[in-house]
C-alpha cells in the first residue's frame, strides 16, 4: 500500500521511516520533501514471514519537528476455499436468501466471511458477509450475506441445500 507524506511548511524537510518491522518493506525510507510537496512510501509486506492473523505496528516518519506515527493495520488472509463459481445461465429458477452468519454461537463481522450453497454436491451460490450500513440506523445487526441460489424446477425439487461457512479468521 502507498502512503504519502506532506509538507506544508516552508522550507525542505528531511524524513527517515523508523521502527520498521522485520516483516515489512518501506520505499523510500527515507529522503526530502520540497515546501508544499509530497513524497509517496510504499508499504509491502513480506508473505514468507507473516502467518494469518492480524497485525498493527506503529512506524515513524522521523524529523527535525518530530516524529509523526504511521499506524500499519494489516490483517493476512488465508487462500478461501476452491468452490469454483456458478453460471446463472444454466438454470431456470432463482431464489434469494438474506440471512445473518452464525457458527458456534459466534455471528459473523467478517466482510471476508464466505458462504457457499450446494445441492448435491454442486456449488448453486457464494458470497461474501457485507455490512449494511442502512442496518445500524435502524438498530439491526449490520452484518448481512445476501444468497441467490439457481435451481432447475422439478430437477432439483424436493433436494436439501446444504449450506457452508468459511471462517476467514480461523481459516
Amino acid at each position: 500500500t502507498t502512503r504519502l507524506l506532506v509538507n506544508t511548511g516552508g522550507s525542505p524537510r528531511s524524513y527517515d521511516i523508523t521502527d520498521i518491522p522485520a516483516w515489512l518493506s518501506v520505499e523510500p525510507r527515507s529522503g526530502t520533501i520540497l515546501p508544499g510537496s509530497q513524497q509517496s512510501v510504499t508499504f509491502t509486506v513480506d508473505g514468507p514471514q507473516v502467518g494469518a492473523g492480524s497485525l498493527l505496528e506503529t512506524v515513524f516518519a522521523s524529523g527535525s519537528l518530530g516524529d509523526e506515527p504511521r499506524l500499519v493495520d494489516i490483517r493476512v488472509l488465508c487462500p478461501p476455499p476452491e468452490w469454483g463459481t456458478v453460471n446463472p445461465a444454466a438454470y431456470q429458477h432463482s431464489m434469494s436468501i438474506t440471512a445473518t452468519v452464525s457458527t458456534d454461537a459466534d455471528t459473523s463481522d467478517d466482510v471476508f466471511d464466505r458462504v457457499g450453497v450446494f445441492i448435491d454436491g454442486e456449488l448453486r451460490s457464494v458470497e461474501e458477509v457485507q455490512f449494511v450500513e442502512g442496518l445500524v440506523a435502524a438498530g439491526q445487526y449490520p452484518y448481512e450475506v445476501f444468497l441467490t441460489v439457481y435451481g432447475n424446477g422439478s430437477e432439483d425439487a424436493g433436494k436439501e441445500l446444504e449450506i457452508r461457512v468459511w471462517d476467514a479468521s480461523a481459516c
